[in-house]
């Protein structure tokens, strides 16, 4: 008896991973589009934009975040670090960078959430 339910248990949870594993059609278009030198990380925001991290790198402060309108791509908040995770939470953008947090408005306005003086240690590299 307690084979049979385990037996069960496999084979129940073996067809739930193959139903939820194939891939469904999609209409979306793709098409390439070239947000910039070294991009990171990607969220999809307001209005179903995506937005994506651009860490660029040549000096302190060059790093982005560019917005996907369609097939438009524009600077939407700049002044990161190498800026690396994305997250789109309660209605702002959350972005790492080498040393800091921020958050970003819809008018891609920055403020800091966490600075380097807010962690117990130096940062060294936020991801």
């Amino acid at each position: 008896m307690k084979t049979f339910s385990i037996l069960s248990v496999i084979i129940g949870l073996s067809l739930c991973l193959i139903g939820c594993s194939r891939e469904t059609e999609t209409t979306s278009t793709r098409f390439p589009v070239d947000v910039g030198e070294r991009p990171e990380s990607i969220t999809k925001g307001w209005d179903g934009n995506y937005f994506v991290t651009v860490m660029n790198g040549q000096i302190e402060g060059d790093g982005v975040v560019k917005v996907i309108k369609g097939n438009q791509v524009t600077v939407f908040a700049s002044g990161l670090s190498e800026p690396k995770g994305i997250a789109f939470v309660a209605g702002h953008l959350v972005v790492s960078d080498l040393k800091q947090v921020v958050q970003i408005d819809s008018n891609g306005k920055t403020s800091v959430l966490a600075g380097p003086g807010d962690f117990p240690h130096p940062p060294s590299y936020l991801n």
